[in-house]
């Protein structure tokens, strides 16, 4: 052996051949008994299977026949009542004769089930008997199937639980029979080996397996160690000894007492003796101080037996885990962290929404504020208007023929000024509107729509002399019908506005469209604009012209802008001073 790992070996008593076919013979016939366990095992789920599969297809008898008598008879049918009693006794007889076999219910379940079973019988024998027109024994029919029917669910899912209990059990089974046809395999090698211990032949195989399995065990990053009764080391690899410090040769006979402090060692010591006591393998966590430091390892043991299959000893198996234990308390350490983020994340959502629905509240008080003031603040503007208005038409029809000509033009002034008032005030409370209005986004047809927008304006274009080319392909948008309908009417009588000066005034409209948006557009062959007043044009009560030269409230274009902001769109124009000018607004589609 090399100085990595020790095993002291043995010369056992020589044993002759038949001592060996006998140990073959017995591991067989462990290996054959276990399979007879499994494959009854098996057979017994099969069976109980079947009667499942089997009250399963009563159940759905029992269902289709009580659906044939109850249909039976309607006109354009083809439900019989014989067919449907036939399949309803035959359900039930299947039902209690699988119960039977299977034996899935208690005493008392199985009693309610039967009882169910005849006061089903009894009904159907009392309908049997009824008039066709016996309502009650039908609805006594009824909830008599119910009852049955509710039972049959029981029977059904006592019968699942049947079903997973074998399932379970014929996996046990299997897990068994595997490990003792293993455990039958190696107590057949280990016999074998004893057998032939003392012989020459078989000693040279015996050390040649030996070294075979210190190979194994030096390949190996896992400690692996046996212990004789007394908790004396038998056996070491190079992993153990890395761990302890110590090679294989020092170890050999000596205990836990040499390589740990007393408190561990009386732990590993204490473990051994368990081992060896209850006679199973055990699997623990053992934090132990080592050479290269404190270190945990997932230690599996088992009790060690000679050929005669008297424990000896014990063998064990640790792995080092410490890696993985610092992991898992590192993921326990972001949890928590992670569950008081979480925990703070709920906090400020609930500070948020509290917040958010506080300014909702305010912003809803203040926008009815705001409503409130504007509609008054606009009565109470314009009831002085209608004052002033009543008496300038009063003096200019009572007294015009005593004013001279310039009185009569302060008179018309008058006017002109309270019509363009009553235009400032309306033109506000549609702004005030747009700003506070609930939108109801439709589809909308552009054609149809602007074909609309075109039609009321009819004979001012007509007056006018305007060519208008409307050129809107067939396309639709998503938007507000009011808010859009007043984008067009803004924009088409701006277009109309400024058009009157050319010697040929001419309008078009065209749309297109790409992947996510739709783009209008209104040219016009009027005045144009310096494209650095861009900005300044669709501000509310900004002008580039005198209002003597055209007349306007100044709120038009900021509506326009207003109303697309609204809707999720944008407005925007281009324009070469004395060439025209070209608006554009852009919807999602």
């Amino acid at each position: 052996m090399n100085d990595a790992m020790c095993l002291p070996m043995q010369d056992g008593p020589r044993r002759s051949g038949g001592r060996i076919v006998a140990a073959i013979l017995l591991g067989l016939c462990i290996i054959a008994l276990l399979s007879w366990l499994h494959y009854e095992q098996r057979r017994a789920l099969q069976q109980a299977t079947r009667h499942v599969q089997e009250l399963r297809q009563a159940q759905v008898e029992l269902a289709k026949g009580f659906l044939q008598i109850s249909l039976a008879g309607t006109s354009g049918s083809s439900f019989s009542q014989h067919t449907g009693l036939a399949l309803l006794q035959q359900s039930v007889l299947s039902f209690e004769r699988s119960l039977d076999q299977l034996g899935v219910l208690d005493g008392v379940e199985a009693e309610a089930f039967r009882r169910s079973a005849e006061a089903f019988r009894a009904r159907l024998a009392a309908w049997r008997q009824a008039p066709a027109t016996d309502q009650r024994g039908l609805v006594a029919l009824r909830i008599a199937f119910a009852d049955l029917e509710r039972r049959t669910d029981r029977v059904d899912h006592a019968a699942r639980r049947y079903i997973e209990t074998l399932n379970a059990h014929n996996e046990q089974t299997y897990t068994f029979s595997l490990l003792g046809s293993v455990l039958s395999l190696c107590l057949i090698v280990g016999i074998i080996l004893k057998i032939t211990g003392n012989e020459r032949r078989s000693l040279k195989e015996r050390q040649k397996a030996l070294e075979l399995l210190a190979a194994i065990a030096e390949s190996t990053e896992d400690a692996i160690f046996a212990k004789d009764n007394e908790g004396r080391y038998l056996l070491f690899n190079r992993a153990a000894s890395r761990f302890v410090g110590k090679s294989a040769e020092t170890m050999l006979g000596r205990d836990d007492r040499d390589l740990f402090p007393a408190e561990q060692a009386e732990m590993l010591m204490q473990v051994g003796r368990q081992v060896m006591r209850q006679e199973r393998i055990l699997t623990q966590e053992e934090a132990l101080d080592t050479a290269v430091g404190a270190r945990v390892f997932l230690a599996t043991k088992g009790p060690l037996r000679d050929g005669e299959g008297r424990v000896i000893g014990i063998f064990g198996i640790s792995r080092d885990i410490t890696e993985q234990k610092l992991a898992e308390r590192e993921i326990e350490r972001q949890v928590l962290r992670l569950k008081a983020a979480e925990e703070a994340l709920r906090e400020l959502n609930a500070t948020l929404e509290m917040r958010v629905a506080e300014r909702t509240a305010e912003l809803a008080a203040l926008n009815q504020s705001l409503e409130s003031f504007v509609y008054s603040t606009s009565h109470d503007l314009k009831a002085p208007l209608r004052g002033i208005e009543g008496y300038s038409r009063l003096l200019a029809e009572d007294y015009g023929d005593r004013l001279n000509d310039e009185g009569r033009l302060f008179i018309a002034n008058i006017c002109n000024g309270i019509a363009r008032m009553h235009e400032l005030i309306d033109d506000l409370l549609t702004y005030s509107r747009m700003e506070r209005r609930k939108l109801e986004r439709t589809p909308v047809d552009l054609p149809s729509l602007v074909g609309g927008v075109l039609a009321e304006r009819r004979e001012e274009i007509a007056a006018r002399a305007v060519a208008v080319v409307q050129a809107v392909p067939p396309l639709a948008v998503c938007a507000d019908v009011e808010g859009l309908q007043l984008v067009l009417r803004n924009l088409i009588e701006n277009a109309l506005k400024f058009s009157l000066e050319g010697s040929a005034p001419r309008i078009e409209i065209g749309a297109r469209q790409d992947e996510k948006t739709v783009t209008l557009w209104i040219s016009d062959s009027g005045i144009g604009f310096d494209m650095k007043y861009h900005e300044r044009i669709f501000e509310i009560f900004q002008r580039l012209h005198r209002l003597e030269d055209y007349p306007g409230t100044g709120i038009g274009l900021a509506l326009v802008k207003k109303a697309m902001q609204r809707m999720g769109g944008r407005v925007w124009a281009e324009s070469v001073p004395g060439q025209g000018a070209s608006f554009y607004v852009q919807l999602p589609k």
